[in-house]
């Protein structure tokens, strides 16, 4: 599965695999004492429908190392949580429905992200030129792959992207 993004004033649209028209929107926002915050919105022919909320639900200004994020699906009323495990390593991990993900900051501000479910990679994140790209596993879950990249490319990822480089290597899907 391949999820690209398109920034568009404000917001990014987001395609899946080779579709024409988006799939989803993004748009964030920064608030001084609320931290980071984002909305995704699932596109119908007519529609922008929120699909799901993203939110610091620790924010510590000056901390990252203390912050944590929520993703909350509107559909299905499940809640994920996005916590640091190693900030100085680049390693956080993602609880969604008993199931614990675990994410990989590579190349410092590149943009490089590895994402693994029981110790095997399901995804890989990444910029090229100008969008940015998910390419996954068939049967990982759309939705929350973007809500994962979208939570470390928030407008203040700056901070969360102070981390030595290591080499992101070369990943394909299995699925």
């Amino acid at each position: 599965m391949n999820i690209t993004f398109i920034s568009e004033w404000l917001q990014d649209k987001v395609y899946l695999d080779d579709e024409d028209n988006p799939s989803y929107s993004v748009t964030s926002r920064t608030t001084l004492f609320r931290g980071d915050y984002a909305t995704v919105y699932a596109l119908t022919a007519k529609k922008k429908k929120p699909a799901l909320r993203i939110r610091q639900s620790r924010y510590a200004p000056f901390q990252p190392a203390r912050w944590r994020y929520v993703i909350k699906f509107l559909q299905d009323d499940l809640v994920a949580e996005v916590k640091p495990r190693s900030y100085k390593d680049g390693l956080w991990t993602a609880t969604l429905n008993q199931r614990t993900y675990e994410v990989k900051l590579h190349d410092g501000s590149r943009g490089a992200i590895s994402i693994y479910r029981n110790n095997e990679q399901v995804a890989r994140c990444g910029i090229k030129r100008d969008a940015s790209y998910i390419i996954a596993n068939n049967d990982e879950d759309p939705l929350f792959l973007i809500a994962l990249f979208t939570v470390f490319n928030l407008d203040t990822s700056w901070q969360i992207r102070k981390i030595p480089k290591a080499s992101s290597g070369t990943w394909y899907p299995v699925r």
